[in-house]
């Protein structure tokens, strides 16, 4: 049978999904379709005590997963597994090709193809595993104290900005914020709890180069901001990388 998820998402919001449709022509932009918004809908409403309709969804994505044909002897299944395919040709470099995947193996992936590529490049031994990504060198047991932390030490932010920005930053929150005293020290507003200082910080830590970037693939604070604010925004990020 399908299977179909319902995960809580930031706070305010529901994501639902997935569907499973073949698709022959590879599209360079992949976009959920309405006959897929309306599967969806019809499908969870038969599990929540409200009626979900398609005019509910407020922001939908899509992406394509490459699945691998397994022709073993009875029948050809398609695997969500990946392959690697290492192609060396003598006296020319190496080109690996990889295929499949998805989210929640990438890391094992990752290091799976460095070692494929070890011959060829001094790489070391396995080590993100025990590495702490940026802002997050502390205890999780702390995480409480830290929120309450960085309350204290911007009195003038919102409860929920505090939040969403430990959330997203860890204690690199504090560099974003800086020597900020009131909610005008942060710069312009872009929208919701946007301003240009964590734009700043976005643009040269975290290499966002477009309105696009921040709102959607480093935050998701384009829930809530306006559609007409990315066109501001854009021009702001380009002022800054120019």
């Amino acid at each position: 049978g399908r299977i179909m998820f319902s995960t809580p998402f930031y706070k305010d919001y529901t994501a639902l999904g997935t569907t499973e449709v073949i698709i022959d022509e590879v599209n360079e932009n992949p976009k959920c379709s309405d006959d897929e918004i309306e599967y969806i809908c019809k499908f969870v409403t038969d599990y929540f005590a409200k009626p979900v309709l398609p005019s509910d969804v407020i922001w939908s994505y899509s992406g394509i997963r490459p699945l691998l044909e397994n022709e073993s002897e009875s029948n050809t299944a398609l695997s969500r597994d990946y392959f690697f395919d290492l192609n060396e040709e003598k006296g020319s470099a190496p080109l690996l090709n990889i295929f499949g995947g998805k989210l929640t193996t990438h890391r094992k992936l990752a290091e799976k193809a460095l070692q494929k590529i070890s011959n060829y490049l001094d790489i070391g031994n396995d080590w993100t595993e025990k590495a702490k990504l940026p802002g997050g060198d502390f205890n999780l047991s702390e995480r409480g104290k830290l929120i309450d932390k960085l309350s204290f030490n911007y009195p003038f932010l919102e409860k929920e900005t505090v939040n969403r920005l430990f959330n997203n930053y860890g204690l690199d929150a504090w560099n974003i914020l800086g020597k900020a005293k009131s909610i005008s020290d942060l710069g312009e507003c872009f929208g919701s709890d946007l301003f240009s200082s964590e734009v700043k910080f976005l643009v040269k830590y975290e290499y966002a180069r477009s309105a696009d970037d921040i709102l959607w693939r480093r935050t998701k604070v384009g829930l809530k901001v306006a559609k007409t604010a990315s066109k501001k925004l854009d021009l702001y990020v380009q002022k800054i990388l120019s």
